[in-house]
């Protein structure tokens, strides 16, 4: 008699997004034919009565009303046993990138609209590209560092936008934003560049930097990166420390609270938004699982009516109260001093009062522990302003009120309970995966200042128990995401909090998110006369075309924008599917380039493509290394070679200056052919990033060209290679001796092998398997 089809799920019920996905579980388990309902919808529908109309149409439609009223009550969903296990540890490092040269597509579809900074559209036009000031567009940037105007600009414009960029020249937490962005919007491009103000490097870095969604200007160009660590090191020594822990009354901050005891000892103020007093006679000795029955009773008894929203509250502060004293006690029976104030972190006047109190009994802190934090789970367009002020606040605003109010004391230690939704983003989630970010920005700008003293920002996976029952860990089973045992983890803080401090400040604990935006890709890039000069010596009956080095450049650039901590060692099975004539030379003409991962262990490798509105022109699979493999010692040179009467160029070699890159040919015969050839610098190239030495391998290709015209009496063009393998990356300086290896010619087709030597007889690349076609 206490539910009715018209109280709203949140609001009377009291049921948050967490209880809605054990809806889900308890409709589908109770009326299996119904039909699906996304919990995207269901967090929009505000009452019983709506998500009943939604199923409608079903005869099982009262069924559903009867199973969503039980799963909003105070039953569980499922009391099956949920795996945990002890956290995986893994640190973020920062890599060096260069500019790939790479952008998102819509930034050539303009126009861009730019919000915050005026001088960036000016910058913008600069590289070509359309650009507006307060308007929308394709793509849309803001250059902010308050983090509620950046969250306001990505709610406003993800629906109706291609690309996202959240520039912050003091960061704010907008990488956890844009990764969350990208999961709720999945064909949006969202990136957070931060740590400067120089907006022409902004405006490079939207123009040629790629679609990674964090990148720090802060000196160079680095890009995070998450990686296996297997141990942590402990510190020499360490006094018991004098901890102030926000949050750390209850829940896992308080396990962890209570092993860093068991290890050190040490004074410890928890500080928490639970208002102690003593508990009535009402529920003395009541069981946590039957308050609510005991205070429904109570409340029956005296005439009275509590909404279930009302009646969980109550039941939920007495549970509250029990377990801050039973955290004081743990930590007491650990060999500790503890006492606990209630103010809530948001209030800097009263955490400065309590600060000071206890001060008066424990001497200076050593030690800080920020573990409060609260969620309102809706999608990005869903939330308020309200939503973000009490997510963001408690989390980022909290943490830096608390250094604010420790600034004097001689902290040895600062712990920030973070999330992997600040370092993979989280459906749901933007504006604390945003705050869990600022974290991150606090924990590095933090260790800046105190070099000497152990930060951490820890990046907790979720933990079994509390909030997560069997259905959502179900939920994060299918994402690849490991569950924390609540002891193991535990104690792996305790390691973090008793470490040594020269550790990496910025922690993972748990497995990774499956879901890396290293996975997948698209990259975008135009090719124009004033981009790319050089392309006018590269023309077939006065068209310019796209050579095939060229395209093997753009592809390493593409790998390396994905994976700046590994470099492309092959390049293999590349097919060319459609030349690629520059019709549209003088305007400029775009090409994507799509990346997928294949497989991922020591290196990584990669399917890819190369596009343009004509169609698909270039497949290819990248293999990208942690280190460029030596060559073997190269082939001796082909036998019986013989001068080539008549000039190089002019004949079946169509190239102007700038292609020109055959110094002499040493000899040509009819297993192969041998030549002196140089590189990018001697002709004149220019540009930065390169990845290989394009107009050196055209040389190679040039070279196979000449060879095939001898052996199929006629004008030949390359159509396809097995593999290019690099062993030294970037522009070659100096003269390189290029080997020509035959393999086989006949029928209007042939093949060989191209191999790339210094003056040293190092080898710096090799063309294998390549293949030429008779044309004309």
């Amino acid at each position: 008699d206490m539910l009715s089809p018209s109280m709203e799920l949140e609001a009377d019920l009291g049921v948050d997004s967490i209880k809605r996905v054990e809806i889900l579980a308890a409709l589908r388990e109770r009326a299996p034919e119904l039909p699906e309902l996304d919990p995207a919808m269901l967090g929009k529908l505000r009452t019983l009565a709506e998500i009943t109309e939604v199923l409608q149409g079903s005869d099982a439609a009262p069924a559903a009303a009867t199973a969503t009223a039980a799963a909003a009550g105070v039953a569980s969903a499922g009391e099956a046993k949920v795996k945990a296990e002890a956290p995986a540890r893994f640190v973020v490092r920062w890599v060096d990138a260069p500019l790939p040269g790479l952008a998102a597509r819509s930034v050539f579809d303009g126009p861009i609209g730019v919000y915050g900074a005026p001088a960036l559209a000016d910058a913008l036009r600069r590289r070509g590209l359309e650009a507006r000031v307060d308007a929308p567009g394709r793509a849309a940037v803001i250059v902010s560092s308050d983090a509620a105007e950046t969250f306001r600009f990505a709610r406003e414009h993800a629906p109706g936008s291609a690309a996202l960029y959240f520039v912050q020249p003091v960061d704010a937490g907008a990488a956890g934003l844009a990764r969350t962005v990208r999961l709720e919007h999945p064909a949006l491009t969202a990136r957070a560049i931060v740590g400067t103000d120089d907006l022409e490097r902004v405006a490079d870095e939207i123009a040629f930097g790629g679609v990674t969604s964090e990148v720090r200007l802060d000196g160079g160009r680095r890009v995070p990166r998450v990686t296996r660590a297997e141990s942590v090191t402990p510190a020499a020594r360490v006094e018991p420390p004098v901890v102030v822990a926000s949050g750390g009354a209850r829940g896992v901050t308080a396990a962890c609270l209570v092993a860093l005891a068991k290890e050190v000892g040490g004074r410890y103020l928890l500080l928490g938004r639970t208002a102690l007093s003593e508990e009535g006679e009402v529920t003395r000795g009541v069981a946590d699982d039957a308050l609510e029955a005991a205070l429904l009773e109570d409340a029956r008894g005296r005439g009275e009516a509590l909404s279930p929203r009302a009646l969980r509250g109550e039941a939920r502060r007495v549970r509250a109260g029990r377990e801050v004293r039973a955290t004081l006690a743990a930590l007491r029976e650990a060999g500790a001093e503890a006492r606990y104030a209630a103010v809530d972190v948001g209030d800097e006047a009263a955490v400065r009062a309590a600060l000071d109190e206890a001060r008066g009994a424990f001497g200076p802190f050593t030690m800080l522990v920020h573990g409060a934090g609260v969620l309102a789970d809706k999608h990005l367009v869903d939330k308020t302003d309200e939503d973000f002020a009490r997510v963001y606040g408690t989390k980022a605003d909290g943490a830096r009120a608390l250094t604010d109010a420790l600034a004097g004391d001689p902290l040895s230690s600062l712990l920030f309970f973070g999330s992997v939704a600040a370092r993979f983003g989280n459906v749901g989630q933007s504006d604390y995966a945003m705050a869990n970010a600022a974290l991150d920005a606090l924990a590095l700008a933090e260790k800046a200042k105190r070099p000497d003293a152990r930060v951490r920002s820890i990046a907790w996976g979720p933990w079994a128990g509390g909030m997560v029952t069997p259905e959502l860990a179900a939920h994060f089973a299918a994402q690849g995401v490991s569950l924390i045992d609540l002891d193991e983890g535990a104690r792996a803080f305790a390691r973090e909090a008793l470490s040594d401090p020269a550790e990496a400040p910025l922690v993972v604990l748990g497995a990774p998110l499956a879901r890396g935006e290293d996975r997948q890709a698209r990259f975008a890039f135009r090719i124009s006369r004033d981009s790319h000069p050089e392309l006018a010596d590269h023309t077939v009956k006065d068209v310019p075309v796209l050579p095939v080095a060229l395209v093997l450049e753009h592809l390493a650039r593409a790998a390396r924008a994905l994976r700046p901590d590994l470099a492309m060692a092959r390049c293999r099975e590349v097919k060319v599917l459609r030349g690629v004539p520059l019709t549209r030379f003088d305007e400029g003409q775009v090409f994507e380039i799509g990346l997928s991962l294949l497989s991922n262990g020591h290196g990584a490798t990669y399917a890819a493509e190369l596009a343009s509105a004509d169609g698909l022109h270039y497949r290819a699979q990248l293999d990208l290394l942690p280190e460029l493999p030596a060559g073997a010692a190269p082939r001796p040179a082909p036998a019986d070679m013989s001068a080539r009467p008549g000039p190089l160029y002019g004949g079946c070699l169509f190239h102007g200056e700038r292609f020109q890159v055959i110094r002499a040919l040493d000899g040509i015969g009819e297993a192969g052919a041998a030549g002196t050839l140089v590189g990018m610098p001697a002709v004149g190239w220019r540009g930065d990033g390169w990845q290989v030495d394009p107009a050196l391998l055209d040389g190679g290709l040039q070279l196979a060209v000449l060879w095939s015209e001898r052996r199929l009496g006629g004008d030949t063009l390359p159509t396809g290679l097995d593999a290019l393998h690099v062993y030294r990356p970037g522009p070659i300086d100096g003269e390189v001796r290029a080997l020509v290896h035959g393999q086989d010619a006949a029928s209007g087709r042939a093949r060989c092998d191209v191999t790339f030597v210094d003056a040293d007889g190092e080898p710096l690349a090799e063309l294998r398997g390549v293949e030429t076609h008779l044309w004309r």
